[in-house]
């Protein structure tokens, strides 16, 4: 304020504030005029300002928004990529354990034609016993 004031006053070495050259006495408008006129451009440039810092706040919303949605996009990608993972490691242990089971009945069917086998094998030895031991009593009479 007191450097505005002493421009006012008129001193001669003391140049405009706005295009730095030097002003008579004579062509200086009142102190009120010019406080005036200082106002009017601190206000536009005040509200010039408010307007780029709004367009600011408008570009990193819109960078925000753009983030936001790249990140959802990434999100959904993983989340599918995640489901058919999933979906795959499902159908692998479908698979796999449709497999043993069908080990598992083969297993089963070995094992009951073993059994059967045992019982032939068995009903053979004892047959070969009874007739080895009619044979031998054969030989002794």
């Amino acid at each position: 304020m007191d450097c505005i004031k002493q421009w006012c006053n008129g001193k001669d070495d003391c140049p405009c504030p706005m295009c730095r050259g030097t002003v008579q006495p004579e062509e200086m408008f009142s102190f009120e005029e010019r406080l005036s006129s200082y106002k009017e451009i601190c206000d536009k440039e005040k509200r010039e300002l408010e307007l780029f810092t709004q367009q600011e706040v408008e570009d990193l919303e819109d960078k925000l928004i753009a983030l936001e949605l790249q990140r959802n996009t990434q999100v959904t990608n993983l989340q599918a990529q995640y489901t058919a993972l999933v979906n795959r490691y499902n159908a692998e242990d479908a698979r796999r354990v449709a497999e043993y089971d069908a080990l598992v009945v083969k297993y089963n069917a070995n094992n009951a034609i073993d059994k059967e086998r045992i019982a032939q094998y068995n009903a053979l030895s004892d047959s070969f016993n009874a007739l080895r031991a009619q044979y031998i009593a054969s030989q002794n009479r």
